[in-house]
């Protein structure tokens, strides 16, 4: 899938990158810990019969307090292939990063966190062009509440030109 920008000053095309997220590993849904019963361990002998009233029985044990979810439950980590190459197929060479863009509606990105290339965890895949081996990179999303989230990136340059918007990857997290 190939994405252009338009010039701001006609309809010419840009030579700017293609970005295609083409996967989304889901991970760390989190759910409510498991809860045991605890009772009481009194195990002193009855109390003698007596002609009063019976003593009242003691209070059960407080309910355990549930479970923290697992760390990193309210996350999402994004796999991507990063572009190498420009829409007219000449080599890539000034990638600067990538703005992530995420929300609770689809196609409604409220939040945005820019990611510099040189920052990322990327490694070579078994794919190459003209331009050389293809990268897939990754990157976490943390903070994400209960819900369903919706995530889409854009590549950007040295002067800050960014690609078109992604195609879209979705996580639930259930919590």
């Amino acid at each position: 899938m190939k994405h252009a920008i338009l010039d701001r000053h006609g309809p010419s095309l840009l030579n700017r990158a293609v970005v295609s997220l083409t996967a989304i590993l889901l991970i760390g849904c989190s759910s409510p810990g498991d809860q045991t019963a605890i009772s009481s361990n009194d195990t002193s002998a009855p109390a003698p019969a007596s002609a009063s009233a019976p003593a009242p029985a003691p209070a059960p044990d407080p309910a355990p307090a549930p479970q923290p979810p697992p760390v990193g439950s309210n996350s999402a980590t994004l796999y991507w292939e990063a572009p190498n190459q420009n829409m007219d197929n000449g080599c890539l060479t000034d990638l600067a990063g990538y703005k992530i863009h995420y929300g609770t509606s689809p196609g409604s990105y409220a939040l945005t966190e820019t990611v510099m290339a040189n920052t990322l965890s990327c490694s070579s895949s078994a794919t190459s062009n003209a331009c050389g081996t293809i990268q897939t990179c990754s990157y976490k999303v943390n903070g994400l509440s209960a819900g369903t989230w919706y995530f889409a990136l854009q590549a950007f340059d040295a002067a800050t030109e960014e690609s078109g918007y992604s195609n879209a990857a979705v996580k639930i997290i259930v919590q």
